[in-house]
Parts: structure tokens; C-alpha cells; sequence
């Protein structure tokens, strides 16, 4: 398992620079790892342009199925994962 800390990356770098940011990292290490865990501590808003270039890039790739098999969240608020839920579920 593969934990990455998202809040560096969305404070640093614009939506969808930050996006792409995230993108690259889990590819890195998409196939090797079994889970990658995205640790949203600190997070408080998670736009569309955010979740376009970084999950919605990785769906289109690899699929929905591929995506919930690998990704998972810790410290996430209720809110943003029903809100990445409802995302993800318009790609099915």
C-alpha cells in the first residue's frame, strides 16, 4: 500500500496543474502497488478541474472498475466523498 498526502500538491501548484501533479504520481506506482491510499487531510475543496486532470484522466485510461479496485481515501469529509463518489459515478 502507497499513501500519498494531497494537501503539498493542491497548496503548490493550481486546480489542474495539481491535478496533473497527482496524475504522475499515482501512475508511478499504479501498477506495483496493490492500494493507493490519497490522504485528503487538509483539504477543503476538491474542484472539478482538480479531479478532471487527476482521477477523471486515470478513468478514462484504465476504467472505473480498475480505479476502485486501486485508489482508496483517508481523511476524507463525508461531503468530498460523496462528492468524488457521485464524479466517479458518471464515467459508468
Amino acid at each position: 500500500m502507497i499513501s500519498i498526502t494531497v494537501f503539498p500538491i493542491m497548496r503548490d501548484n493550481n486546480y489542474p496543474t495539481a491535478g496533473e501533479v497527482l496524475y504522475g504520481i499515482i501512475m508511478k506506482d499504479i501498477d506495483s502497488a496493490d492500494k493507493i491510499i490519497l490522504d485528503m487531510k487538509g483539504i477543503s475543496l476538491i474542484p472539478s478541474m482538480f479531479l478532471n486532470t487527476s482521477l477523471g484522466r486515470i478513468i478514462n485510461e484504465r476504467g472505473v472498475d480498475f480505479v476502485k479496485s486501486k485508489l482508496g481515501f483517508s481523511n476524507i469529509k463525508s461531503s468530498d466523498a460523496t462528492r468524488i463518489r457521485e464524479y466517479v459515478g458518471r464515467f459508468q
